[in-house]
């Protein structure tokens, strides 16, 4: 069980606090996973994920996690609470290694302890809404299509505009043309009483104008394709078929209270940052139509 490393290490780091350093590696490891599979580590090979989710989880309220500690204003604050604590406590610390890795130990044992408290009073998996590195690793992991929408629809209307003004600017042109030519007309049709060669060739060159007009038609604006970035190999997504009923026991079984269910049908799958990838929604789906690929 990989909650046990979590309990080793708090024990032997305590009595020999250069081990306090191997805290570097559950603080470097998820951001860096992330950026190729979203937070896969939180919720396959994190330790202390591990430890809400075996024995905090049978303590646990199981209530619903409080709104604002998903806000993205109190995730900033919590990673810059967190990691000025960390920096000073470096710097005073700094070229004595086993006192280095007591910061390492004091910053893990403090921030268990509150996810202890949050992982009773609400839910097993509250502290992981704000924990600095899962937000720090969510904001690396690959985002909803949504973004690229948005530009995709910018792009669209500025084309669409362009278009639109191109329009008018060529009816307006062909207004001036049509009145060129009626007036063209009138003094032809005047003058073809005194000079009716001469009002037989324009009207022959008006007939080659037109006729080259014709066959070199404007030739319209190309269309815009907006392709989105591909993924990257390896990454991870929850996906769900359309045979999914919307029963939302995938949102109840959700150690982090999230809606697998809303990506029913889409092909990209459930691109929510902080999916953690464990596939508890896999295991209790009625129709069997979640799937991690």
């Amino acid at each position: 069980m990989l909650y046990w490393i979590l309990l080793v290490y708090l024990v032997v780091a305590f009595f020999f606090p250069i081990v306090g350093w191997l805290a570097a590696i559950c603080m470097i490891a998820p951001v860096w996973m992330s950026i190729y599979k979203g937070r896969h580590w939180c919720g396959n090979y994190c330790p202390r994920g591990n430890f809400y989710d075996k024995l905090i989880y049978k303590l646990s309220r199981k209530k619903t996690i409080p709104a604002f500690l998903r806000r993205k204003a109190f995730r900033a604050l919590m990673v810059g609470v967190i990691f000025t604590m960390f920096g000073i406590q470096m710097t005073l610390s700094w070229g004595n290694f086993p006192a280095m890795g007591r910061v390492f130990w004091n910053i893990i044992f403090l921030t268990t302890l509150v996810g202890i408290t949050l992982g009773i009073v609400y839910s097993p998996r509250a502290w992981c809404t704000f924990c600095p590195m899962g937000s720090l690793s969510a904001c690396v992991a690959p985002k909803h299509k949504k973004d690229a929408d948005k530009k995709r629809r910018k792009k669209e209307e500025k084309h669409a505009r362009k278009e639109a003004k191109r329009a008018l600017e060529e009816r307006e042109r062909a207004r001036k043309d049509e009145a060129k030519r009626n007036q063209d007309k009138e003094k032809a049709d005047r003058k073809d009483k005194k000079h009716p060669q001469q009002s037989k060739d324009i009207s022959n060159g008006e007939c080659n104008s037109l006729s080259n007009t014709a066959s070199h038609p404007t030739t319209a604006a190309p269309a815009i394709h907006t392709l989105e970035k591909p993924r990257r190999k390896g990454f991870l997504t929850i996906h769900i078929t359309d045979a999914c009923i919307q029963c939302k026991k995938c949102a109840k079984a959700c150690p982090m209270q999230l809606k697998p269910y809303l990506a029913k049908g889409l092909a990209e799958g459930f691109m929510d940052t902080d999916c953690i990838k464990c596939g508890k929604c896999i295991e209790v789906c009625p129709k069997k139509c979640i799937t991690l690929e």
